[in-house]
């Protein structure tokens, strides 16, 4: 997306590609929409202006509010508590260097609705790309003792009528909403499309083609009409800035790559 500021306004004028996405598609299940909010934004209120000072002063307070000094960046070192522990090494394959009419970053939630919903629709030529062993998203990651979602079962887990289940409890664990992703996964053919071990690296739009080109970390070189991002906002864990990390000498793992290997019993 490119953005410029409007030099009467001082607003920001954003030129996506969404007006004119309808020219390059293809396949069944779009239909084109002539809608002017796709090009047009609401006029700004009167006497409106922009004003630099102001914005920088609460880009201040946001960084604040997150309290990025408190968190270190998992490299080096520390690049050790971002490894998938719980499936086995990537299985070697040929790097990929075709084409597809829809990739897609993720397995989550998101990625397996979004199936669905091509499949319904008549969509096949589409692929994802996912850096774990297995879908579930943030519950193949987080399986720490305990873990349960907060919000209802029935509200939370999708497509219940569909696949004809029944949760186990009012608020789920973990462990039964990450099965509960396999077993759709299962249902709809997901696994069939899916690149798993799989980190995207690169999307580069070329204009000339009008296709994306997708790079990863397993050599593909991938082009596509469309790219979705799927990844969801819970895709790198934090990790506290901890005085004496660098120099501890014991067992350390994170809660997002939980080892049961450990007895944490009376420690």
């Amino acid at each position: 997306m490119s953005i410029r500021v409007d030099p009467t306004t001082g607003f920001k004028i954003f030129n996506t590609r969404a007006a004119k996405a309808s020219d390059n598609i293809g396949g069944r299940g779009y239909t084109p929409v002539d809608d002017k909010a796709l090009t047009t934004l609401p006029e700004p209120p009167l006497g409106a202006v922009f004003n630099a000072a102001e914005q920088a002063k609460y880009r201040e307070f946001k960084e604040a509010r997150r309290g990025a000094a408190d968190y270190m960046a998992m490299e080096g070192e520390y690049a050790k508590y971002l490894e998938d522990v719980y499936s086995a090494k990537p299985v070697p394959r040929e790097a990929l260097k075709d084409d597809c009419e829809i990739l897609v970053v993720g397995a989550g939630f998101a990625a397996l609705l979004l199936w669905h919903k091509l499949r319904e629709a008549g969509f096949e030529d589409v692929r994802f790309c996912e850096k774990a062993g297995d879908v579930g998203g943030t519950w193949y990651w987080n399986r720490y003792p305990g873990i349960a979602c907060d919000v209802e079962s029935y509200s939370y887990l999708p497509l219940l009528e569909e696949m004809g289940y029944i949760p186990s409890m009012k608020f789920a664990s973990g462990f039964e909403i990450m099965e509960y992703c396999q077993r759709m996964a299962e249902k709809f053919g997901f696994y069939e499309h899916c690149l798993f071990h799989t980190t995207v690296d690169r999307t580069e739009w070329d204009e000339t083609t009008g296709k994306w080109t997708i790079t990863t970390d397993r050599g593909d070189c991938m082009r596509a009409k469309f790219v979705v991002l799927a990844n969801g906002i819970l895709t790198t864990p934090q990790l506290a800035r901890i005085e004496g990390m660098d120099s501890f000498q014991g067992h350390a793992f994170h809660t997002s790559r939980w080892n049961y290997d450990i007895e944490l019993k009376d420690k």
